[in-house]
């Protein structure tokens, strides 16, 4: 939920915390498969979503999308190392794929539904997978394509419960598990 302070379009991300995320890509070697190549990506969200008042081309310009990283195309997925621009597009590619296969990164924008002149509402579901953390939940309301107004809420997502239990039982002792 929210409110607005005047005209234009919302739109809303969610990102989860951050952490370094290696991408391998495995192949046949003498009838074995085995990792042969490795890309290791610095600050990757575990989780991402956008909800949008309309579609996201017409709310915001390419430049300004990628300025704010609106848009899983628009992230910031920053190689460690040094390895060609197609071969840090293919892993990046491949990264995208498995977050989203994963149902931890959208592959479409939400909805954003106004009720009334100010107040807006979305629901985005982060899924039982989804890391714990503080999420970061940025609202921006942009008018003629430009941000005239953001605001950045963190969000807590923790396991609570005789779910909570297991799980760190689980982490904490496992060989007993």
């Amino acid at each position: 939920f929210g409110a607005t302070d005047g005209s234009g379009d919302v739109v809303v991300v969610v990102r989860g915390p951050e952490a370094a995320e290696v991408v391998r890509r495995k192949a046949r070697r003498l009838g074995i498969w085995m990792n042969e190549q490795e890309v290791i990506f610095d600050q990757v969200p575990g989780y991402y979503a956008v909800a949008s008042s309309q579609p996201l081309p017409m709310i915001f310009p390419a430049a300004t999308a990628a300025f704010h990283q609106v848009g899983v195309e628009n992230l910031r997925l920053v190689p460690r190392g040094t390895e060609p621009p197609d071969v840090t597009a293919s892993f990046r590619a491949a990264l995208i794929r498995s977050k989203q296969r994963d149902r931890l990164y959208g592959s479409t924008a939400g909805e954003i539904r106004f009720l009334g002149n100010r107040l807006f509402r979305t629901d985005m579901w982060i899924p039982a997978n989804a890391p714990v953390g503080t999420y970061t939940v940025n609202a921006y309301l942009v008018r003629d394509g430009e941000v005239v107004s953001a605001e950045i809420t963190p969000l807590i997502v923790s396991r609570v419960g005789f779910e909570a239990g297991v799980f760190d039982f689980a982490h904490r002792y496992s060989a007993a598990y």
